[in-house]
């Protein structure tokens, strides 16, 4: 074996303690282990060391996204069950429901009941059908028959106006 000299040795064991030093640091240590592993390709590097397990942890984390996001979707589906039921209960048909859903899509409204408050808005109210049973006309100034009250307002409506006012001025249920 050769012989070195006081001076190489220091210059060694300095340079021992600086590679140590930097394989060390954790700002230091990476890019330390890069340039060994460039140098000398055979030389295992802590991060290949740790691969394993970061490739665990990535799947595990996607597990774990992906059950917490199957809960969130769940949680929102069964408050939209929830709302069309209500929806359901309050007289809205099957088509009905039908259209709201197709509002919430087109409208881009997450809501059921803002929905169907929006399609009721837009809803034409039907006009009412007169009755069969009862008279079509309204017959102003038609003649009053036996009613003498009425008789006497179409007259002289001022005395119809003074009697009514006698009348309540003088009811016992006051």
């Amino acid at each position: 074996m050769p012989e070195i000299s006081d001076a190489e040795y220091r210059q060694l064991a300095a340079a021992r303690v600086l590679l140590g030093t930097m394989a060390q640091r954790p700002d230091t240590k990476r890019a330390t282990e890069r340039i060994i592993k460039h140098l000398i390709p055979q030389f295992t590097t802590s991060d290949e060391h740790q691969m394993p397990i970061i490739q665990e942890v990535a799947r595990t984390s996607k597990k774990v996204d992906k059950l917490v996001q199957d809960y969130e979707n769940s949680k929102i589906d069964e408050g939209l069950k929830q709302s069309f039921q209500r929806l359901s209960d309050a007289g809205y048909t099957e088509d009905g429901i039908g259209e709201i859903k197709k509002l919430m899509i087109d409208r881009r409204i997450p809501d059921p009941e803002a929905a169907a408050a929006l399609f009721d808005k837009r809803q034409s109210p039907r006009p009412q059908v007169p009755s069969a049973l009862a008279p079509a006309a309204w017959n102003f100034g038609a003649a009053a028959g036996d009613d003498k009250d009425l008789e006497l307002l179409w007259k002289d409506e001022d005395a119809w106006a003074d009697r009514e006012a006698i009348k309540a001025w003088n009811d016992p249920n006051k």
